[in-house]
């Protein structure tokens, strides 16, 4: 009985301080009680928008899917088109990985989009990803404006 009239007592303070923010042109970006103060949530808001201007930035580079291909199919010598093919062939798994991370590390792309391209799952697209960073780094691989840098 107690917790409910604490609870009402909470809702009614907290009912009125909307209204007199309100009456005062305030808008709060959210309800604290779900998501904290607004601040925090400013906070998150302005780095989802800086996230979303640095991936616009990168596809704006012009690097294209098939240049990406390309340059991952030169290293691994294989043909380009194995690379979004559904073989388990080891080679084309590793050269698929790298495929993978630099096509969202350089240009961007957002993993849905990796998937949809390989007929494959998010899930699949981030393990792949993982691995090809690690891929990258070992053999000292680097893709800057399309083209390999090593």
């Amino acid at each position: 009985m107690i917790v409910g009239l604490l609870s009402l007592e909470y809702h009614l303070v907290h009912s009125q301080r909307v209204k007199e923010l309100r009456k005062a042109d305030t808008f709060l970006r959210s309800d604290e009680r779900m998501l904290g103060d607004s601040e925090f949530v400013q906070t998150v808001l302005e780095q989802a928008k800086e996230d979303e201007n640095f991936h616009r930035k990168l596809q704006s580079s012009g690097i294209t899917e098939s240049e990406v291909r390309n340059e991952v199919s030169k290293i691994f010598h294989i043909e380009p088109e194995k690379i979004v093919s559904q073989t388990k062939d080891r080679t084309v798994v590793q050269a698929r990985r790298l495929y993978c991370f630099w096509l969202i590390d350089e240009p961007g792309f957002s993993m849905t989009k990796v998937a949809k391209i390989l007929d494959s799952s998010v899930s699949t697209i981030s393990r792949s990803v993982k691995i090809g960073e690690s891929i990258s780094k070992e053999k000292g691989l680097q893709l800057t404006n399309g083209r390999l840098k090593n």
